[in-house]
């Protein structure tokens, strides 16, 4: 990732903070060692984030295929009144 050690445990850092529920749960090292793992909460959150970048893919392949705006926002329309 080319990212040093510290820049990357600031990141977890601040996406614990700003994150409603923890993400990456920690223990500090010592005797019997330390760790990290993701909580169930950051797993939802990346099975989410996954979702939605899907989503985003395919919509992106399905815009190439319209031919006018009008097909576009009948499409577009027909999502939002499933989303509501």
């Amino acid at each position: 990732m080319k990212m040093s050690y510290k820049a990357a445990w600031d990141d977890i850092q601040n996406i614990n903070q700003h994150s409603p529920t923890i993400v990456v749960q920690t223990a500090t090292g010592g005797k019997n060692g330390g760790g990290s793992k993701i909580s169930d909460y950051g797993k939802e959150l990346i099975e989410t984030f996954d979702l939605l970048q899907g989503f985003i893919h395919n919509l992106e392949d399905n815009l190439k295929n319209f031919e006018n705006l009008t097909d576009l926002r009948e499409n577009i329309q027909t999502l939002q009144k499933k989303l509501s």
